[in-house]
């Protein structure tokens, strides 16, 4: 293999006329173009990894085969009848239900807040503030929300912080406190976007991602004006994969629809009793 590379190299290096630097330079781009045409079959395997080891749902549509009672064990889960719809361009069955159309929102999540410790929180804050105002100066014409989740169930945030959300017109979205909040359990908390039925694309940010520009244009690639008579470029429902992760969880765009969020739960719950029915250990040293 060391010889056949050694060939190639006298090979580029002679039609170089001896020029020993171009020739390793063409072979780096030869290199750097491989590895690039890689790059779609991991994303793909990247997809596949994400459907079977994560409860997040890459297209609508699959949602309609989970419908109805899930038995796992002992446990039954209940996927509501109305995340039902029909494969005709993902609308709803029920033809009086009226769905928005280009409504669109950036949502952020500040988790385990304790009104009387503001330091612990206020960075994270004073960051969702700063990227709604770039996102606004910049053009933007998207809501803003800031999933608010104290570790106190029944408390707010202090005032203070309520006057200067609201001043930046952001809105304030309570969530249920958790019982044992982990690192696990507030990354599923990201899922409370389909819950946003008010929108019709809702794009989910971590409170340390800066945007430098406006966004729009991935809400508006998603879902053109009927006026550009332009189809779709990206879905309904986008996620960016990595080289090493399946899906990350500080930046990605769904589809609220009617009935998701509570179907999501129950796949995830689904998951997770499968989980701990697996004998120890659940992976092994490889």
């Amino acid at each position: 293999q060391k010889k056949s590379k050694i060939d190639k190299m006298e090979k580029i290096k002679s039609a170089e006329g001896g020029n020993d630097t171009k020739a390793k330079s063409i072979i780096k781009n030869r290199k750097n173009n491989k590895r690039r045409s890689n790059v779609p079959l991991k994303i793909i395997v990247a997809a596949i990894f994400l459907s079977s080891m994560c409860p997040i749902v890459w297209f609508h549509n699959e949602l309609e085969t989970l419908v109805g009672n899930l038995d796992v064990g002992n446990k039954q889960f209940y996927l509501p009848p109305e995340s039902k719809f029909s494969r005709r361009g993902n609308k709803s069955t029920d033809t009086k239900e009226v769905l928005p159309q280009r409504r669109w929102a950036y949502a952020f999540l500040l988790s385990g807040i304790e009104a009387n410790e503001p330091m612990r929180y206020r960075g994270s804050l004073y960051n969702i503030m700063v990227a709604s105002y770039i996102l606004r100066e910049s053009g933007s014409k998207a809501d803003v929300v800031a999933m608010i989740q104290m570790k106190k169930e029944g408390e707010t945030l202090p005032h203070d912080d309520v006057h200067r959300l609201t001043v930046m017109n952001i809105q304030i979205h309570y969530l249920p406190a958790l019982k044992d909040p982990t690192f696990y359990s507030i990354q599923l908390e990201k899922f409370n976007i389909l819950d946003l039925l008010q929108y019709s694309r809702v794009l989910y940010v971590d409170s340390d991602v800066m945007p430098l520009c406006n966004l729009d244009y991935l809400f508006d690639l998603s879902e053109p004006s009927d006026e550009s008579n332009q189809p779709p470029i990206l879905k309904e429902n986008v996620i960016l994969a990595g080289y090493n992760e399946p899906c990350s969880g500080g930046f990605f765009m769904l589809r609220p629809m009617p009935g998701d969020f509570k179907a999501i739960r129950a796949i995830i719950a689904e998951r997770e009793w499968k989980g701990i029915q697996l004998p120890w250990p659940h992976f092994d040293k490889k």
